[in-house]
């Protein structure tokens, strides 16, 4: 039967050192949350609840104590582990892409002013795909080849780039919250899934809000604003990304000191 992990089990040497391991990671993801998930926490707490029904129907995954709230940790870890990997490429680079399965396109443009060799134009952006598809949970398989078989039906390319941005964002995981999500190759199918079901309730916010409104807005975790729309011209969907000033200016700072080192 296969496993069914992200269940808080936690690195056995922070296990060993504490009275209740259990509780204090509950207590350090929930005051993750709340420090970090300061707009729009229903709709996120939404997300996340629709995401941990999707992780059990395909993976048979679930979180201990029903804590929904570990599947937006997941997604804002491996996000931070995407722009860190970006940050890495600016230097070399003037332009890069990593296009996540088929979820999202993440990347940058670096426009470099010659004359003072400072960071010129630096745009994070993201372009929406949306065309990952689900699988059918086969109990007969380790939750590795499931997660493995998602991935197969969803990739595209960029295997290597998310296999290195997937294995730091387990480790971070375990190493900072203590938490065991059994298999790195959990990371992207979570992001990616975290990603749709954004978007997926924006739709029928906007559906349920008729004629009342012409779009509909999220802030995913102080991290960036995503906004749905339809075009009726066109009789088609637009799925818009902001990313925060914060972090335009923290990968902006990144580039500016790798480029004086």
């Amino acid at each position: 039967m296969a496993r069914t992990k992200l269940d808080l089990e936690g690195d056995p040497s922070i296990e060993s050192s504490q009275k209740d391991p259990v509780k204090q990671r509950i207590e350090s993801v929930k005051g993750w949350f709340d420090t970090t998930c300061v707009d729009d926490r229903d709709k996120i707490l939404a997300v996340c609840a629709v995401t941990g029904r999707m992780m059990v129907d395909q993976f048979g995954m679930r979180t201990r104590e029903g804590l929904d709230e570990v599947w937006a940790l997941v997604f804002y870890q491996c996000w931070l582990q995407i722009l860190e990997f970006l940050s890495t490429k600016t230097e070399q680079y003037t332009e890069f892409e990593v296009q996540v399965e088929k979820c999202v396109g993440i990347g940058y443009t670096n426009y470099l002013d010659t004359e003072d060799e400072k960071v010129g134009n630096f745009m994070p952006f993201m372009e929406w795909i949306g065309r990952d598809t689900s699988i059918v949970y086969n109990p007969h398989e380790t939750a590795d080849d499931n997660f493995i078989r998602w991935k197969e039906q969803n990739s595209v390319k960029n295997v290597d780039m998310q296999k290195e941005i997937q294995d730091k964002t387990a480790l971070v995981l375990n190493r900072k919250y203590g938490l065991n999500i059994g298999s790195p190759e959990a990371v992207i199918p979570i992001f990616c899934i975290f990603l749709d079901n954004v978007v997926n309730i924006l739709k029928q916010d906007y559906k349920d809000a008729g004629e009342d409104v012409s779009k509909v807005k999220m802030n995913v975790l102080s991290q960036f604003t995503v906004t749905y729309s339809f075009r009726t011209d066109d009789n088609r969907e637009v799925v818009d990304f902001s990313p925060s000033v914060t972090i335009k200016m923290d990968i902006k700072n990144d580039t500016k000191a790798e480029s004086k080192s």
